[in-house]
């Protein structure tokens, strides 16, 4: 990260704190310890060649000095590509079957389509492929949490209020308990403090997830297409056990939960925490396959 970057972190802290509690509805990504996390995976795990190809493009940009802390800057208000965040879907949709985004103009899917295309095309200016590179190392992240791909009333969770372990605020909601505490809590095994050197847990994450991942699991996961990731995820928002859909008698349709506040327990990310960890790890094998795709020679 460049020193105007640093200096101007505190502020920023602020000010990202401030947007927080003035936008309670808007639908957050990954945690930034999730993006970094993914981002580092694939830039761990990417060929040399694809690794400088990488640095040159950052270099270009001049705004970031490493891929990983660039990957958050989506989340950046306001947003430049505010629906490519998340797809959502009719509540009696069952599984998904394309690549369309059936509620809106764009979704994560057409994110990752555009910013593919950009950086493969070796013709475009070099900073705008740098800006698709950082882009399609967001929108993996985003396709692989599973409340990113979900139902609009109530913004993939955010209105769904929780208590108990990941509770800590009146406006703890279950979308943050998978953006956030559930990597804090079982991927990270800690709570990231509020300065930004913080965020240096993640590279011990990395550590521990690069060795975890087979080369079987490598190629059964890159065979597969975003929007078969996405229905991944949508697997994981209408299972029972993440209380977020109540599904009727006939399994046709979701209904929220009942309860005013979902109560997080020690059996809750028990549970769900490794199935976080192995979305980050997906999410960061996949985006290194599609880097080494965009990038190859």
């Amino acid at each position: 990260m460049n020193i105007r970057r640093l200096s101007m972190l505190p502020m920023l802290a602020l000010i990202a704190g401030s947007m927080v509690s003035l936008y309670p509805s808007e639908a957050l990504a990954w945690s930034k310890a999730g993006h970094l996390t993914v981002c580092d995976y694939a830039y761990r795990t990417v060929s040399d060649d694809v690794r400088a190809d990488i640095n040159a493009l950052l270099k270009a940009d001049g705004e970031y000095s490493s891929f990983n802390y660039g990957c958050v800057e989506e989340d950046d208000f306001p947003r430049k590509n505010p629906d490519d965040h998340f797809i959502n879907y009719a509540r009696n949709q069952r599984s998904i079957v394309n690549a369309d985004c059936p509620q809106n103009d764009s979704c994560i899917l057409q994110g990752i389509e555009r910013d593919l295309a950009i950086l493969s095309d070796r013709s475009k200016p070099a900073k705008a492929r740098a800006k698709a590179l950082l882009g399609l190392g967001h929108w993996v992240g985003d396709i692989h949490q599973p409340l990113h791909i979900s139902f609009a009333d109530d913004r993939g969770g955010n209105y769904l209020l929780v208590k108990g372990l990941c509770g800590s605020g009146q406006k703890s909601n279950l979308h943050s308990v998978w953006d956030k505490c559930l990597v804090e809590k079982f991927v990270l095994g800690t709570n990231l403090s509020r300065d930004w050197a913080g965020f240096t847990v993640t590279y011990r994450a990395v550590d521990r997830l690069v060795p975890l991942t087979s080369s079987a699991e490598k190629m059964q996961w890159t065979s597969s297409q975003p929007w078969q990731w996405a229905q991944e995820s949508y697997a994981i928002t209408l299972k029972e056990n993440t209380l977020y859909c109540t599904m009727n008698l006939s399994n046709t349709q979701c209904s929220k939960p009942t309860e005013p506040r979902i109560s997080i327990n020690q059996d809750y990310i028990s549970s769900n925490g490794p199935v976080v960890e192995k979305r980050l790890r997906q999410a960061g094998v996949r985006l290194a396959y599609l880097i080494e795709k965009a990038l190859a020679r």
